[in-house]
C-alpha cells in the first residue's frame, strides 16, 4: 500500500493479473472497492499473525482458476479507461445539474460565492 493513496491501484492491478498471485491485503481505505470480491481482504484488528493466516489460506487455493479467470473479468469491466471515462462523465453530469450552491467548498472557498484576496 503506498502510503497516502486513496484507491489502493497496486490491488487493482492484482486482481487484473490474478493467475499464480493473489491478492490478501488489509480492509483498509479503497481496498476494498479495488479488490471487487476477489482476493482476501484481511478485517480489523490488524496484524501481521492475520496477515500471514490469509496468506497462507490464499496459498491453499491455487488453481482455482475458473475464479480467477472471472476476476480478471471483473477487473477489466470495472476499470478499464472506458469505465472511467463514463463514471467520471457522469459524476461531473450529476455535479453540474445540481448548480454551484450544492457543491462542497473547495480548499475552504465556497464555489458559489467567490472571494477576493
Amino acid at each position: 500500500r503506498v502510503e497516502g493513496e486513496t484507491f489502493g491501484i497496486a490491488n487493482a492491478e492484482a486482481v487484473a493479473a490474478m493467475g499464480d498471485q493473489r491478492l490478501v491485503a488489509f480492509a483498509s481505505g479503497g481496498t476494498p472497492e479495488a479488490a471487487i470480491g476477489c482476493g482476501m481482504l484481511v478485517e480489523p484488528p490488524f496484524s501481521v499473525d492475520r496477515l500471514v493466516d490469509a496468506l497462507w489460506l490464499q496459498l491453499q487455493a491455487v488453481g482455482e482458476r475458473p475464479r480467477d479467470a472471472a476476476c480478471r473479468r471483473a477487473a477489466a469491466d470495472n476499470f478499464s479507461l472506458q469505465r472511467f471515462v463514463e463514471r467520471y462523465s457522469s459524476w461531473y453530469a450529476t455535479l453540474a445539474a445540481a448548480g454551484p450552491a450544492a457543491r462542497p467548498p473547495l480548499l475552504g472557498y465556497s464555489l458559489a460565492q467567490p472571494t477576493t484576496p
